[in-house]
């Protein structure tokens, strides 16, 4: 019989401290641990010269922890801080078929601050940053910065610069992948998968100007919103000519 294992396991928890009214911590950690198994396939451990195919394949296992810190503080009934810490480690574990050798070990930790001060009903500002550092993507930095403006209470103008990055996952940046397929038989071409791995890939950043308004009407409500998105270092896979 033909099976499939794919297990999925999670544990979270946290804490959150008042210690006055306008000042409380929180407390976070979450762990979530993926592993999906193959039965015994003879004629796959054959085709790819893989032995292990013989019997039971755990051909992913991948494991993840995060701890994080938050701060929420409000200063006064106009201004706000949030601020916060965080922490990841995630392991691969050895999977020939997907082309990681060995167990691979990754961390990446992070810091951000978020202001919104509210000086009067008719203006609103927010501003903030956070700063990442990753085994996989180096370090960077995601500023935003947004102004509210209401001219009366059933509209409002907004303007803001937003950023975020995505870091260079394991399957882009570790995996070595190399598989001859010489003994497959027709109707499949003899030759061969090879993917190449790219250490030196760098995050992929998204920036956004945005300019908006919106106006209540009763029951409808205007929408009007005009907006430029920038996508850098945008990873992708590249064919390269055999050799």
């Amino acid at each position: 019989a033909l099976y499939q294992q794919f297990d999925v396991d999670t544990l979270q928890g946290g804490w959150r401290q008042s210690w006055t009214s306008g000042l409380s911590t929180e407390v976070r950690v979450s762990r979530a641990e993926h592993k999906f198994r193959l039965p015994p396939l003879p004629i796959t451990a054959l085709v790819l010269g893989d032995p292990g195919f013989n019997s039971d394949y755990d051909w992913l296992d991948l494991q993840s922890t995060l701890y994080e810190f938050q701060v929420n503080w409000a200063a006064s009934a106009d201004l706000h801080a949030v601020a916060g810490a965080d922490y990841r480690t995630y392991s691969a574990g050895k999977a020939p078929f997907l082309g990681l050798a060995e167990e691979k070990n990754e961390s990446a930790s992070g810091a951000f601050v978020n202001l919104d001060w509210a000086p009067n009903p008719r203006w609103a500002y927010s501003a903030g940053v956070r700063a990442e550092n990753e085994t996989l993507g180096g370090s960077r930095t995601s500023p935003r910065v947004a102004i509210v403006y209401s001219p009366d209470e059933a509209s409002t103008l907004r303007a803001g610069y937003y950023s975020s990055t995505r870091s260079p996952q394991v399957i882009e940046s570790r995996v070595d992948f190399y598989y001859p397929l010489s003994q497959v038989p027709p109707p499949f071409t003899a030759g061969l998968v090879r993917v190449y791995p790219n250490p030196d890939l760098q995050p992929e950043k998204v920036s956004s100007l945005e300019i908006g308004y919106r106006r209540g009407m009763g029951a409808v409500t205007l929408d009007l919103t005009l907006f430029r998105m920038k996508f850098d270092h945008l990873i992708q896979q590249e064919p390269l000519p055999m050799i």
